[in-house]
């Protein structure tokens, strides 16, 4: 019984795991697609205006 407990927790443990990964990743990636998508405009608006940023 002792194994097989062991052998229980053991893969508990690693769907745990996998789960949070997977959790984490996909947080990640939708903080990490934020900030560019609301960044390309003003990287466009700076690269084609060039010094108007500073101005508004």
């Amino acid at each position: 019984m002792d194994t097989l407990m062991a052998v229980i927790v053991g893969i508990v443990s690693v769907l745990v795991t996998a789960c949070t990964i997977v959790i984490v990743c996909n947080c990640v990636r939708k903080v990490c697609a934020g900030p560019p998508g609301e960044a390309q405009p003003h990287a466009g608006g700076a690269a084609n205006g060039g010094g108007a940023p500073p101005a508004p």
